[in-house]
């Protein structure tokens, strides 16, 4: 009986390459442009969906330390024009930066209304009954009496309330809070 036509000796004396395969191989080899442009869309395709998966899970990952492979830039985080490091410490809104180590208030505050996903009026949080308690709760604060979203973002130079005016949003004054990125 014959054997395969692919694995015939050639006159060399070495085994021939199955011809399919061979086709496929000079396609998808690097050495060709065809082969070059493939596995350069096949990435951006594979980044694009891992991106899209896991972009929800990615407020929650940042508050925990955990860093998904290709997410981050030396461990910062990107949504809109809010970038923001590990624990929120560091803070950059449209290429101003807010140091927030020292204003425990305002960063839990942010760090909340991330974690929640308040990107627009509909996933508002509401400042007395969700954002003030996560607050008090993680800075061991004492409950204050009337609260207001501006207690949390006073300094002396004014900073942190430009910070407040540009990214949190009142939705439709009612109480709730979001986060304006776009």
């Amino acid at each position: 009986m014959r054997g395969a036509r692919s694995i015939r000796t050639s006159r060399r004396g070495k085994k021939a390459p199955p011809k399919r395969l061979a086709r496929i191989g000079r396609v998808l080899s690097g050495d060709t442009a065809e082969g070059a442009a493939f596995r350069k869309m096949l990435e951006e395709v594979v980044a694009a969906a891992v991106k899209s998966v896991l972009e929800p899970y990615l407020p929650g990952l940042a508050a925990t330390a955990v860093q998904p492979a290709g997410m981050r830039e030396g461990g910062f985080v990107e949504r809109g024009k809010l970038r923001y490091g590990p624990g929120f410490e560091d803070v950059w809104v449209g290429g101003v930066h807010y140091d927030l180590r020292e204003r425990a208030k305002a960063r839990l505050c942010l760090q909340y209304l991330v974690e929640k996903g308040a990107f627009d009026a509909s996933s508002g949080r509401h400042l007395a009954d969700e954002i003030d308690p996560y607050v008090r709760e993680r800075g061991n604060f004492e409950r204050a009496a009337n609260i207001k979203i501006h207690h949390y973002f006073t300094d002396r130079d004014g900073r942190l309330q430009r910070l407040r005016k540009e990214l949190i949003v009142n939705a439709a004054r009612s109480g709730r809070y979001f986060l304006k990125v776009d």
